[in-house]
């Protein structure tokens, strides 16, 4: 029984020793490599060295990216390939593995806790490539080119315009090394901006005293004259109005009254309402015109059309504009349109197409009628004169005559001296080609029941558009 117990002892001992062994066997062989139940960026560690780990990373990291952000909120991104860089996590392993000890694996085995790890790489960028690349981007070359200035222009676009770009400029060496600094640390995007990379450099005494002069000018001609022209509103304000200054041989040095206040100059405002009134008249003008089919015609100057008064005008800018007030006017016109405004043809109006022989009646911008007509006769050079017109009578049972001549209508609209709109009981078809040889005397021959319709809805004003 003696020797039976101390058999069963001597086992004891032996399992322990070959369990001891085979811990530190383990151990050892975790010497070289991470910990058991090391996990670095979700790569499980365990017994791998660090260059081995490195590696891996490194070949797993996506780059983000680095943005930088210019102050007039363009940017731009930057990847590490762009400038040379590389990433390195090395000597962070090694600062892990250097905390671990192998022999306490069978602690980290079994703890609930294995080491997981989320590590940053070391980020380096080539100094010289970053450089070439950040000064070749867009924003920075216009900062190097810009012409440094302070400037007084006058253009007919922006009238009177101070020109200052000696202000906000870009510290260019500094946003290259603040950049490159941000990148290096990980970071992920700059604002210049907010970086506090723009300055103001110090003006000198004659562009600061122009700075002043241009404000003068600026807080002058801050008020707007509207021109109400129905469809629309023209606005008479700082860039039109600087035209209207008396100025001295130099147009950038204006004169002043002994006040020191600027000067107006009378000529120049009656010359600008005489401009004004030639170019929003439309009387006497050819005009773009959308036809029933869509297409877009040249519409020959008739007898149509609005005419602006530029002598009422004139003496209305004459007092307006010296009191320099915010004002709305509604001009005066000489020949007033069906419709006030540069498309005074508006809604309502006739659409007669001459080689289509084609009548169109819209109302409201809605197509009320369509007939076929049937317009002068081609072969004896009795043309129906394309146009722009209007009706200027209505009239009813009444007696056409000409030479050789005498019809009886029951409508009667004329558009220009005596060519006008009316029915025709002579005539069963309209249409076609019936005009080229059979044509009128130059009147627009209307089916009757179209010219019911035609005169009791229309009004004398209303246009009438031909064309060809």
């Amino acid at each position: 029984m003696k020797i039976k117990g101390t058999g069963i002892a001597a086992c004891i001992v032996s399992f322990i020793v070959l369990l001891i062994a085979g811990y530190l066997a383990i151990g050892f062989y975790y010497q070289d490599g991470f910990a058991a139940g090391t996990f670095i960026n979700g790569l499980y560690c365990t017994g791998m060295r660090v260059e081995e780990v490195n590696e891996q990373l490194i070949s797993c990291y996506e780059d983000p990216g680095f943005t930088i952000t210019f102050a007039d909120g363009t940017s731009q991104v930057l990847m590490l390939s762009d400038v040379g860089g590389s990433v390195d996590y090395k000597s962070a392993l090694q600062k892990i593995k250097d905390r671990q000890t192998p022999l306490f694996w069978g602690i980290s085995l079994l703890s609930t806790a294995s080491e997981t790890t989320k590590l940053l790489p070391v980020i380096t960028v080539d100094e010289t490539a970053f450089t070439q690349v950040v000064s070749a981007l867009p924003q920075v070359v216009a900062e190097e080119t810009c012409k440094r200035e302070v400037a007084l222009q006058l253009t007919g676009e922006d009238g009177y315009t101070l020109i200052h770009t000696k202000q906000h400029i870009l510290d260019t060496d500094r946003a290259i090394a603040e950049s490159m600094q941000a990148m290096q640390n990980g970071e992920q995007s700059i604002s210049l901006e907010m970086a506090g990379l723009y300055e103001d450099p110090e003006l000198t005494a004659k562009e600061q005293e122009l700075i002043d002069y241009a404000g003068e000018i600026s807080a002058f001609l801050n008020f707007t004259i509207s021109i109400d022209l129905g469809d629309q509103t023209i606005a008479i304000g700082h860039p039109e109005l600087s035209f209207l200054l008396q100025t001295s041989e130099d147009p950038l040095t204006l004169l002043r009254d002994e006040n020191g206040s600027f000067l107006w100059d009378s000529e120049l405002i009656a010359a600008f309402a005489e401009t004004f009134a030639d170019t929003y008249s439309t009387y006497g003008k050819s005009r773009e015109f959308v036809t029933s089919s869509g297409e877009s015609v040249t519409i020959d100057a008739g007898t149509y059309g609005s005419e602006i008064d530029a002598d009422a005008l004139n003496a209305f800018l004459q007092e307006a504009i010296p009191a320099r007030c915010d004002q709305t006017y509604v001009p005066e016109y000489t020949r007033e349109a069906y419709v006030r405004g540069v498309d005074d043809i508006g809604g309502h109006y006739i659409e007669i197409d001459l080689t289509g022989q084609t009548l169109y009646y819209y109302k409201d911008h809605t197509l009320v009628l369509s007939t076929p007509v049937v317009t002068g006769n081609l072969l004896r050079h009795r043309e129906t004169p394309p146009g722009a017109y209007y009706i200027y009578l209505k009239q009813q049972n009444r007696t056409l005559k000409g030479p050789n001549y005498s019809a009886h209508v029951n409508y009667w609209m004329p558009i220009k001296k005596g060519i006008g709109i009316h029915d025709a009981l002579w005539r069963d078809e309209f249409g076609g080609d019936i005009y080229e040889t059979d044509g009128s005397h130059g009147c627009i021959n209307t089916p009757l029941e179209a010219m019911e319709i035609l005169y009791e809805q229309t009004e004398v004003g209303v246009p009438v558009i031909l064309y060809e």
